[in-house]
């Protein structure tokens, strides 16, 4: 029997959908991407700039950056449920990490929505950061094999060196070099340095990188060349009057609190509670009553004490999950009614949008419905995990339904092990998830172990 969903569903609550069962999905769907013993692939879409090339090169597998957020995952799961599974999926994703690390420092397919890269270079300081920040957080962790923290530890010497070492000042195409400090000059990638290198001082007592390098630059992110205090937002970097996306204020909030955790630096509260507090500014609800966070301000290349305006569209609901969390945490020091409400319109909204495989669309009401139809597990899996709490149970085995999911001209489909992109019925991509390069353009081309007739008989049929 196929069952028939039409998203977004008005019915769902956040309670109905952020359940066992669903976490149970999300996690089958991650480990359904499992190309290796800690590496699994994904497809790497971003949502923010509505880039997909990586489709053109016919690559569907790891980067180092998505090592954060599932060893996260993972770490999580078992220390709510005691589950060694879940212990030795965290282990093996650090033993990944390392096999990515460069003689010299640097991390391997450390590019993200660039890959794939076989190399250190090309990369960006958060490609690198994410990886290494993960490294970081396994030295404090209570699960972490005493016996592998060696082999991490002189990896994370070697990549901050090479970060010192190549990108110090470095800045970025716009900007050029850096007059004070930072890496490449981008607000919420060079906060991800900041937060590993204060972390890693914290836990190993070696305050160099800190202090050399963490410290001057998180000063030169909180002058006002950066930090807006009375908008609440960060300038990006990488071009004139353009404040960071609203999804980016994510990573540096999370990463302003881990530096502040680590280094207990005065400032850091009244930013984290500004910022905040002004999330809040960039939320509306559209014609049929569903509550979103706009894509970004628009402001005045002078005069940063006010927004001009807000661009709504597209929603990148990907970030949606985590700018939740942001703000749940924020609620708990600050309690506010008016926020909370508005908080409850959005996760509702969010639930609303919970794919029956345990993911969420990239984004909405964009130029390319290829973005709606698509979809990850990852940020809403994260989401889940803490909704429930010492709730959870570790989840059980289960297998990805096969989808049919449309909107528009555009189709997604989907089971365990395959996926395919149509546009008017015609086959554009197909991939086997299981290997890193198996990725079909077109409705010819044939994969040695993929059969896409498998992919005929859904049963789920989705439209949003």
């Amino acid at each position: 029997m196929t069952t028939h969903i039409q998203y977004p569903r008005p019915e769902a609550t956040a309670q109905s959908v952020f359940t066992q069962e669903m976490v149970d999905m999300a996690t089958a769907h991650i480990l359904s991407w499992r190309q290796a013993v800690g590496n699994f692939g994904t497809l790497l879409l971003h949502a923010c700039w509505g880039e997909s090339s990586s489709l053109q090169r016919r690559y569907h597998g790891q980067t180092a950056p998505g090592t954060y957020p599932r060893f996260q995952g993972m770490r999580a799961l078992f220390d709510y449920t005691g589950d060694e599974t879940w212990r030795w999926q965290a282990d093996d994703i650090i033993a990944n990490i390392l096999f990515l690390q460069e003689p010299g420092g640097g991390f391997r397919h450390a590019a993200n929505e660039g890959e794939p890269i076989y190399s250190s270079d090309p990369t960006c300081p958060i490609h690198q950061g994410l990886p290494l920040l993960t490294l970081v957080e396994y030295l404090d962790w209570s699960g972490a094999l005493e016996e592998r923290k060696p082999a991490v530890a002189e990896a994370i010497e070697k990549n901050l060196g090479f970060l010192a070492r190549d990108w110090w000042k470095k800045g970025n195409v716009w900007s050029g070099p850096l007059p004070d400090a930072g890496f490449c000059g981008v607000t919420n990638q060079d906060l991800v340095v900041v937060a590993a290198m204060a972390r890693h001082a914290q836990i190993t007592g070696e305050d160099h990188f800190y202090k050399t390098y963490g410290k001057p630059t998180l000063d030169f992110f909180l002058s006002p060349r950066f930090y807006h205090e009375n908008i609440g937002l960060f300038e990006r970097g990488d071009k004139p009057n353009f404040t960071e996306r609203t999804g980016y204020h994510d990573l540096v909030i999370r990463m302003l609190e881990i530096t502040h955790h680590a280094t207990g630096d005065e400032r850091l509260p009244a930013v984290l509670d500004n910022v905040c507090n002004h999330l809040f500014d960039a939320v509306f609800t559209d014609s049929e009553g569903w509550t979103y966070f706009g894509w970004g301000a628009e402001t005045d290349p002078d005069d940063k004490s006010y927004v001009k305006s807000w661009t709504r569209n597209p929603q990148v609901m990907t970030e949606t999950p985590k700018l939740l969390l942001c703000l749940k945490d924020h609620l708990r020091r600050n309690p506010n009614p008016d926020q909370q409400k508005t908080f409850d319109k959005i996760e509702q909204t969010m639930a609303a949008y919970v794919f029956s495989d345990g993911s969420i669309p990239l984004t909405l009401n964009g130029d390319d419905d290829l973005f709606k139809v698509t979809s990850t597990p990852l940020q809403i899996w994260s989401y889940a995990i803490q909704y429930l709490g010492k709730k959870l149970k570790s989840p059980k085995r289960t297998q990805i339904p096969c989808i049919h999911r449309s909107t528009g001209r555009v189709s997604w489909r989907c089971n365990q092990d395959l996926w395919t992109i149509e546009v008017d019925g015609v086959r554009q991509f197909g991939g086997l998830k299981s290997n890193p390069s198996a990725v079909v353009i077109g409705p010819e081309e044939t994969l040695a172990g993929a059969d896409f007739d498998r992919l005929a008989e859904p049963s789920v049929i989705e439209k949003i």
